[in-house]
């Protein structure tokens, strides 16, 4: 089935939904008082891990050290202070380069019905206020201290508000017999969809599965971690030119042909190991966004003939939806959008691509444009697969 607006579901879930939440209700709650308990976790996309922390709570005071390597290697420290009830009243971020001095220093601060935010960089200081209700934990994707604290605090409720820079995300939980959950956002905005989270037998955290998001990480605990050694490692791989960098770097595509100039605009995800058509990444039956982040843009300064469909001069998004059978492309009338924002009423064409199957895998998706007899050949590859459509200049 086809969809008309953006979605990753149709795929398996850490966890399947279930009707019983009895066994679940004791799941999450807070630690012993006076009592500390120190975590770990990692944080992969794919094969690759993109983040680790150690955080420790004790009593009302959660104090955690991350480190997280993509653009590039930052180390986070942060101190979350909490009210008796297990409600937020602070928090303090500094992050730094390892072994560098602090670049940024945010902090949030609960009073009444808003959160107070600052962010420090050199000079400059810039400050916000969100108007909430109910005294709502920080949504961040890769910090699993303040995670840790949301799920203890919401007990046996089904409702776990987040704040997100100046939204709440008004999340709803829906709980499971391995005492798991599942956060799910209303209204389905595909970058915060189904967040699926797990706790021990103690209530401690012991998963953050992010893969129906955007995000696309799982993050899991682990025994322990020396996060400082970890953090001048991952700087060593950077210096010498190994390290993850942009997840997904943008990229253009520039030709001439037939006196037409050509640009496609687009930003390339790896495969790191995952399933990309009909999986993970491009599941059938779905509008992808035909790449990643900001929407992929086509751009022409002539009218093209494309897949026999006439494409007038301009700029459009480039959508596609993968299938068992075939691949279609997608030229849609708005541009200049992120990504996950796709409506139907505005696309130009849906044209099919000729598929084949590759002999050597594609890592990074990757777009081209080539000279043919008559005009030119779109070309998109990825893993094991590419797709094509011939195009002539009117």
């Amino acid at each position: 089935m086809v969809r008309g607006r953006l979605s990753w579901r149709g795929r398996g879930r850490v966890v399947a939904r279930a009707s019983s939440v009895v066994a679940a209700l004791a799941a999450f709650c807070p630690p012993a008082p006076g009592a500390a308990q120190t975590s770990a976790f990692v944080a992969r996309l794919g094969r690759d891990t993109v983040a680790v922390e150690r955080f420790t709570r004790r009593g009302a005071l959660v104090r955690g050290v991350n480190v997280i390597r993509s653009p590039r290697t930052l180390v986070r420290r942060y101190e979350l202070r909490l009210l008796p009830d297990g409600s937020p009243a602070s928090l303090r971020l500094e992050s730094s380069p390892p072994g560098g001095p602090v670049l940024e220093t945010t902090e949030w601060l609960w009073k009444g019905d808003s959160v107070i935010g600052s962010l420090r960089r050199d000079t400059v200081q810039r400050r916000w206020r969100v108007a909430v209700a109910g005294r709502p934990l920080p949504f961040f994707e890769t910090l699993y201290g303040p995670w840790d604290a949301a799920l203890r605090r919401v007990g046996a409720g089904n409702s776990l508000p987040l704040v997100y820079v100046r939204q709440v995300l008004p999340y709803t939980l829906q709980r499971h017999p391995d005492r798991s959950a599942t956060l799910h956002l209303p209204g389905h905005d595909p970058e915060f969809d189904d967040v699926v989270v797990r706790a021990d037998r103690t209530g401690a955290l012991e998963l953050v599965d992010m893969t129906a998001t955007t995000t696309r990480y799982v993050a899991r605990r682990v025994p322990t971690l020396d996060v400082e050694a970890l953090a001048a490692e991952f700087a060593r791989r950077e210096n010498a030119g190994k390290g993850l960098g942009v997840l997904s770097p943008r990229d253009t595509v520039r030709a001439e042909i037939g006196g037409a100039h050509l640009l496609l605009d687009y930003s390339r995800p790896a495969v790191r190991g995952r399933s990309v058509f009909g999986g993970l990444l491009a599941p059938f039956g779905y509008v992808w966004r035909t790449g990643a982040d900001a929407a992929t843009q086509l751009s022409t300064d002539r009218a093209l003939e494309l897949g026999g469909q006439r494409v007038p001069p301009g700029t459009y998004s480039v959508f596609s939806i993968p299938s068992a059978g075939g691949w279609t492309l997608i030229l849609n009338r708005q541009h200049g959008q992120w990504g996950t924002e796709y409506h139907a009423e505005q696309d130009l064409a849906r044209i099919p691509l000729q598929l084949k199957r590759l002999g050597a895998p594609v890592e990074r998706f990757t777009a081209r444009v080539e000279r043919a007899a008559e005009g030119g050949v779109l070309r998109l590859s990825w893993a094991d697969r590419e797709g094509s459509v011939a195009f002539r200049v009117r």
